[in-house]
Formats: C-alpha cells, structure tokens, sequence
C-alpha cells in the first residue's frame, strides 16, 4: 500500500477499488501490483502537474484533435519522444473509470455485456465496458499517438531547415 505514485511507461492499468470504504486505485505496473491511497484521477492529475503540464492542459490538447468527444485519450508525458498515453473506459469524473496506458494493452475481447482486457505482461482483466466501447477508447488513443508523432516529425523537420 502507497501513498503516491508516479504515473509511468511501467504504468498499465490504474483502476478504483475500495479500501476500508474508501476509494483507492489499484496499480498494475510492469514489475508489481500495488494500492495507492488516492483516487485514479488524483494521480492522473498528480502525474501531469508533476511531469510540466495540468490535466486540463492535457485534455485541451486532445480535444483540439478530436474536436466534440467525451472520454478523451490524454498524453501524460514523454519519454524519448515517445507519448505516454492513457484512455479512460468511462467518463474521467466517473468513480468506476479505470486509465489505462496504450502501451499496455495486447489484446481486447468481448465477453457478455463487457470484456477481457489482456495487458502486454499477459494478465487477463475482466473490465464492466463494453467490447465495443473499449474498441473506440483504443482507438482513439492510437489515433492520438499516431498523430503525436506526427507533429514531432513535422517539427524536427522544420527545425533542419
């Protein structure tokens, strides 16, 4: 059990539990398991305001992308040039809205009315969204990486001339 935590590329899911009837988020990182004391939004905030940029700065970048959306993919950091992004299965202010990092995710597949997250460690979630939901969340967040590094290209391209 923590008390903080720094959102990162061993980041792969943050999900809400409840720990002695409060809300709390359960980490899933590459190396470990974990609860952290705060609520999943808390540390999406926490990570962003730490690493140079508010949440709402983040959410004002991928809503010039994706214009009219709900539910946004936003882009926590950068490593290297790399996007480290997050998408939410619900609505962010949502007390049930799990974050999860694009980079973590292998497979998605249906199952009743919700689905089966597996997680690039090969752990299998059962997440309450629906498969086609999810679909769209992850599709969005491509798109938002795809056009990241496509902004970057331009960029350093640019800058060589």
């Amino acid at each position: 059990m923590k008390a903080a935590y720094l959102i990162s590329f061993d980041t792969l899911l943050i999900t809400p539990t409840q720990h002695e009837g409060q809300l709390v988020s359960q980490i899933i990182d590459k190396n470990f398991e974990t609860v952290v004391l705060r609520k999943p939004i808390y540390l999406i905030r926490k990570t962003c305001l730490t690493l140079g940029m508010s949440y709402e700065m983040a959410r004002k970048n991928a809503k010039s992308f994706f214009t009219n959306q709900h539910k946004l993919p936003i882009v926590i950091a950068h490593h290297y040039g790399m996007p480290c992004i997050f998408f939410p299965t619900l609505s962010p202010s949502s007390p049930h809205n799990s974050w999860i990092g694009l980079h973590a995710v292998k497979r998605i597949d249906p199952i009743g009315e919700g689905c089966i997250l597996t997680l690039i460690t090969n752990q299998r979630i059962t997440l309450d969204v629906s498969y086609t939901t999810m679909l769209k969340q992850y599709a969005n967040a491509t798109l938002l990486y795809r056009h990241f590094k496509k902004e970057q290209q331009l960029l350093v391209h640019e800058s060589l001339f």
